[in-house]
């Protein structure tokens, strides 16, 4: 599990805007829906410990938000349209990077979705 290298007070701020734009109004009501670690959770918020990949996935999913910006601050930070079409297995086969930005994801799910049998 490697660490993203950023400005942690960054990731913070994106995170806790990601948050809210979900819906959530703290921290707390986002770790109790997601099972997340509420302390983890509020360092990585707080910029005090910079998220692992796997923990900056999971966030991007949770919140609708692209890794890339999550992390970054680049791109737009919705998650790019048709994201969720491909098959996990798929994905996993591929390696397919989840940190990719939004105009190469929507390059690639345009290519995927011209492919028969790849879509779930």
């Amino acid at each position: 599990m490697s660490t993203i290298p950023d400005d942690h007070k960054g990731i913070g701020r994106r995170l806790r805007a990601a948050r809210e734009k979900a819906g959530y109004e703290t921290g707390a009501a986002a770790t109790k829906a997601h099972k997340w670690n509420p302390s983890t959770y509020r360092s990585h918020e707080n910029g005090n410990r910079p998220p692992p990949r796997d923990d900056i996935r999971a966030y991007a999913k949770a919140f609708n938000v692209s890794p890339s910006w999550l992390t970054y601050g680049e791109g737009d930070s919705a998650r790019p349209e048709g994201m969720d079409v491909l098959r996990p297995d798929f994905a996993i086969t591929l390696r397919i990077p989840l940190d990719m930005t939004p105009a190469e994801a929507e390059k690639l799910v345009a290519l995927i979705r011209a492919l028969p049998g790849l879509l779930s």
